[in-house]
């Protein structure tokens, strides 16, 4: 098999992405359900399906925020080195850059039979010296990414 050419940018798992809008939409079922028993209890009484309105749209915007931050966090991989760019809010991200030669080992880590049959997992690219460690969740291919920046550093 031929050597993808670089600079390469690996983005996390459809399948991670799959798993927070199917949280989302279990919640805000959850909720509409409850608005639902609730009317049938009290028809008079809105207050609580008011309340539940508003936590059904806070849900619905949560998962956005998170599927848009899930989708940002990548792991470049270039001429010069590797690059991770790992986002924690909207407003909040961490990057991380080291050369070839910095990388001192690469982990993997698949929890569970469904990962490993996947190939997902989470991979960790210990550097030398005093500069952090990358990491980088629900990474598809994740052995294939592994030995592909073994055979680089």
């Amino acid at each position: 098999m031929e050597e993808p050419a670089l600079p390469i940018t690996i983005h996390r798992s459809i399948i991670g992405l799959l798993v927070i809008v199917i949280r989302g939409l279990l919640v805000f079922g959850l909720l509409l359900a409850l608005a639902y028993w609730l009317k049938a209890q009290n028809p008079a009484d809105t207050l609580p399906l008011a309340i539940l309105g508003l936590m059904s749209v806070v849900v619905i915007l949560v998962t956005i925020v998170q599927v848009v931050v899930y989708d940002l966090a990548t792991l470049t991989l270039r001429e010069q080195g590797i690059a991770v760019s790992n986002w924690a809010t909207l407003f909040v991200s961490k990057e991380a850059v080291a050369d070839w030669d910095q990388i001192e080992d690469i982990t993997v880590e698949q929890s569970g039979p469904i990962a490993g049959l996947l190939g997902i997992g989470t991979i960790l690219v210990q550097t030398a010296g005093t500069q952090t460690n990358f990491r980088l969740t629900w990474v598809p291919r994740v052995k294939y990414w592994r030995d592909f920046i073994d055979q680089r550093s």
